[in-house]
């Protein structure tokens, strides 16, 4: 549960007064204030934030053309001028950006700051948001609500320094997982695979029955996630083993999964150009026939394909994770972290962080809440019986606009945020009964994995972070080339012993030093750092 940081605070409550006041970036009159914030402002104030478009590229050009957007002008008489990088260069303008000194109000993903936020404050970038916890109301009382969460959130030092993305239940923080052609399976004879030797003996009859020129459609990328892996006990990268940490690539382990991905590449199991293969090859892949199993979201990787699939008897079945032996259980992490990645921080040049903070809170507000994760109410969603319901301009839209393409136009849970992500969008978005099935098949081991905890939680400082940056830049170019080399066979597992003699002399146990130092001081100042299995954080925002 690496990027959850958090926010102590925990003390006020905003007692609110309406008054008049420039905003930041833009504003001719802007200066810091003091004082309390009251929506919707008596005068119009401006903010500039600078967000990746994502998963909305196509659908609108600006987020201010979203429904969501234009009601939180109304609500809030806050003019948002949104900055958006070409998205297929994203992390190059955000460079650009950084390198100006002179910064949007709002910067969201400091993911692709070069050690992250924490160095991005160092740095002086981003604000610390302690200060400010008089216009936090609503993240406040979540963290009071969830103290346990706090430790995830806060830097070591106790700094705030994000508005963080928090995942409501299961069904939204089940990513991805294994799918298979049900209709192939049936053909073959084959149930549900569960091993890995089931897998391998599916996708050779795959290959030879239905003449699959790529029987697995994988990824590189794919290759490296936790759900083919996680059978062997590892991650691609650092994870903790009863606390230990460890580095995947660095575990005897690791020369399994490598053998086993090398054999599936020899004998034409595996995508022969599993590394040059792109979004648009694998939804060909899939919808033509080249191949029967591949790894998938539960929107794009199984509603979208059933609904564009033209081949008769064409169907999906999600499996589990792999396991090595039949009755293992997969305990590396199958549920994302209930904090995602796409937090938002508040600039040091914004000239009215106070006014910047109140407008990021009031997505942690119940009226806030419904506006991001449902929209306009009336519009794309209505209230039911006190639940927010999307109405039929989303499920049954009248030009046969998909779901999920006017959901872009409307809300940010259909991507993601800086707000609480609720689980009833979860259960409508992802309606289709095969969904629902895939919550619970690739949840099979997810209490087991919570409980075993995997996940490297520790918190490295700016200087810890420079000294593990400077090995690992060079580290994980190595092992990211020697990976591709070892599928393909290309440096053979023979040399695999000289592979990790040269990890070691690259200073790989160094950095796993460092890490274990970071998680020992976590849990050393966190004693309580668990997060409930069940913990659903939306169960706060209810009509009802």
């Amino acid at each position: 549960m690496k990027s959850i940081k958090k926010i102590a605070l925990l003390l006020l409550t905003l007692s609110v007064i309406t008054m008049s006041f420039a905003g930041c970036g833009g504003s001719d009159k802007g200066s810091s204030f003091s004082g309390e914030i009251s929506f919707p402002l008596t005068e119009t104030a401006k903010l500039t934030y600078w967000v990746p478009l994502s998963g909305s590229v196509g659908v609108v050009d600006n987020f201010n053309q979203m429904g969501m957007y234009k009601t939180l002008q109304e609500k809030t008489n806050v003019e948002i001028e949104f900055i958006h990088p070409v998205q297929s260069n994203v992390k190059e303008q955000f460079n650009i950006m950084i390198a100006t000194g002179e910064y949007p109000d709002i910067i969201e993903g400091m993911s692709n700051y070069p050690g992250g936020v924490t160095k991005a404050y160092d740095d002086g970038v981003v604000v610390r948001l302690n200060e400010l916890s008089d216009y936090t109301p609503n993240l406040n009382k979540i963290y009071e609500e969830y103290p346990f969460l706090t430790p995830y959130i806060k830097e070591e030092d106790g700094s705030f320094l994000i508005f963080p993305v928090l995942r409501g239940g299961a069904v939204l923080r089940q990513g991805n997982g294994p799918i298979f052609r049900k209709d192939w399976l049936k053909d073959v004879g084959a149930s549900a695979p569960e091993t890995i030797s089931d897998w391998t003996d599916i996708l050779r009859k795959f290959k030879t029955e239905k003449k699959a020129s790529r029987p697995l459609i994988l990824t590189t990328s794919d290759l490296k996630k936790d759900v083919l892996i996680g059978a062997y006990g590892i991650k691609y990268g650092f994870f903790a083993d009863n606390n230990q940490i460890k580095y995947g690539p660095y575990d005897a382990r690791y020369k399994d999964y490598l053998t086993l991905l090398n054999s599936w590449y020899t004998e034409g199991l595996l995508d022969k150009e599993f590394t040059t293969l792109n979004s648009k090859t694998v939804d060909s892949s899939v919808l033509n026939g080249e191949g029967g199993a591949y790894i998938g979201v539960l929107g794009n990787g199984l509603q979208r394909y059933l609904t564009l699939a033209t081949a008769e008897g064409f169907d999906l079945q999600p499996v589990q994770y792999p396991v090595l032996k039949k009755g293992d259980k997969q305990t590396i992490e199958t549920l994302s972290p209930i904090v995602g990645t796409k937090n938002c921080s508040i600039s040091t040049t914004c000239k009215n962080p106070e006014l910047a903070a109140a407008w990021l809170d009031y997505a942690y507000g119940e009226e806030g809440h419904y506006i991001y994760n449902f929209g306009v109410e009336g519009e794309s969603f209505e209230f039911k019986d006190g639940e927010p319901v999307y109405t039929e301009l989303l499920t049954n839209n009248p030009e046969g606009k998909a779901f999920s393409t006017v959901g872009r136009s409307y809300a940010r849970s259909f991507g993601s945020g800086p707000f609480v992500l609720d689980t009833r969008y979860g259960n409508q978005f992802f309606s289709m009964p095969v969904q629902q099935e895939a919550v619970s098949i690739w949840g099979k081991f997810s209490k087991e994995a919570e409980e075993a905890g995997h996940e490297f939680i520790g918190i490295l400082t700016s200087d810890e972070n420079k000294q593990a940056t400077l090995k690992m830049n060079s580290i994980q170019t190595y092992v990211d080339e020697s990976f591709v080399q070892f599928v393909m066979g290309t440096k053979p597992l023979s040399e695999f012993d000289g592979y990790i003699a040269q990890l070691k002399k690259m200073g790989i146990e160094d950095v796993i030093k460092i890490y274990q130092g970071s998680q020992d001081r976590f849990i050393k100042n966190n004693p309580e750092y668990k997060i409930p299995y069940d913990t659903d954080i939306s169960n706060l925002f209810s009509k009802k």
